[in-house]
């Protein structure tokens, strides 16, 4: 699973701050559930629901720098949220 979620297309790369929350949802088992076929189709998704409903989420990772407990509470919670619509 963890080397299907870090295939990049070359000109595509993920945002750090997406990285970090893919980062975190893989070492969290997010993912575990995922089947691995599914693992690609998942973390576009994610990037996607991320960049277009989360900005303030992946700005504050960005400005903050490291992920405290509220933050992090804040990226389960929208993982989970992002599960339902898979």
């Amino acid at each position: 699973r963890i080397v299907e979620v870090f295939k990049q297309n070359q000109y595509n790369p993920l945002s750090v701050p997406t990285q970090v929350v893919t980062l975190w949802a893989v070492q969290n088992g997010k993912f575990d559930d995922v089947e691995v076929e599914q693992v690609g189709d998942f973390k576009n998704q994610l990037r996607e629901y991320l960049e277009t409903r989360k900005k303030d989420l992946l700005r504050k990772i960005e400005t903050e720098g490291k992920l405290g407990d509220e933050l992090e509470a804040e990226v389960s919670d929208t993982i989970d949220e992002f599960k339902k619509t898979f």
